[in-house]
């Protein structure tokens, strides 16, 4: 986060098409990243609509994590993505599952997800923060809204702007964190500075702000996790800690004064009926 990069749309795609044949992999068998994914089950669960008919759209959905997850369970799933290789992946997932019903796959920038039609699904998600690396979280709320029904729900995770203090502090780069904190702005920390590219953090009124402008009903905001257990992941290997823990989030994490030190926020919102 030490410095901005230009703005080069190119770069994301670039350094997610390198990644992508390995992305899955740097989750695999990491606990603190096991409860994450498990709460966000438990809240996509409660959002899912009980028609089958009624589509999903997994925008940003990079190699299928969740939306490959709801197309196994029936449910008719878009799976859209800035990068082609990420998409790549996706497919190649998604045919080694041999779905009844396969998902569609569609490269899109969630900044205005142009190749989507208005209206046509019943859920959206947003999750993975791709609105945080996005050129316009404004445009990417308002995109996200039109896609949807009426009635439609749309859950979206975005990155930390209170969380994202300790790496500056951590270095004593003050004149930087006194940018971030008038700006939200930073950068994807690749190891080749080549690959970095921009990310916005949000504070909490500010994403409602913006979800709100783009016309949703905001029903809840949240934060993922509020214990700070990347930096206690040890204790994640007891499996009784664990489901412990998993109970604790799933209750502390609409609390509001523990929602803005979270790595990452999550809102819910939902399109009028008319």
């Amino acid at each position: 986060m030490s410095r901005r990069p230009r703005d080069n749309p190119r770069t994301n795609v670039n350094y997610h098409d390198r990644v992508a044949p390995v992305y899955d992999a740097q989750f695999e068998g990491d606990r603190y990243w096991e409860l994450l994914d498990e709460i966000t089950w438990q809240t996509i669960k409660a959002l899912l609509p009980s028609d089958l008919a009624c589509r999903i759209l997994d925008a940003g959905g990079g190699t299928g994590r969740w939306g490959l997850r709801l197309a196994r369970s029936g449910y008719g799933v878009t799976i859209s993505d800035l990068s082609p290789g990420m998409l790549d992946v996706a497919r190649e997932k998604a045919a080694a599952l041999r779905l009844s019903r396969a998902p569609e796959f569609v490269q899109s920038d969630i900044a205005d997800l142009k190749e989507l039609p208005d209206g046509a699904f019943g859920l959206a998600l947003a999750l993975g923060d791709p609105i945080s690396f996005c050129s316009s979280p404004e445009g990417a709320a308002r995109a996200l809204y039109r896609c949807l029904a009426p009635g439609g729900v749309v859950l979206a995770t975005v990155d930390s702007k209170w969380a994202g203090l300790h790496f500056y502090l951590e270095r004593g780069a003050v004149l930087e964190l006194e940018t971030f904190l008038k700006t939200g702005m930073s950068d994807w920390q690749a190891k080749d500075p080549g690959e970095r590219f921009p990310s916005r953090h949000f504070a909490p009124e500010e994403i409602s702000r913006i979800f709100a402008a783009a016309g949703f009903e905001i029903q809840a905001l949240r934060g993922k996790p509020v214990l700070p257990l990347r930096r206690f992941r040890r204790v994640l290997e007891d499996p009784g800690a664990f489901d412990r823990l998993l109970r604790l989030e799933l209750k502390l994490r609409h609390e509001p004064t523990l929602i803005g030190n979270a790595p990452h926020l999550e809102i819910v919102g939902r399109k009028a009926r008319g």
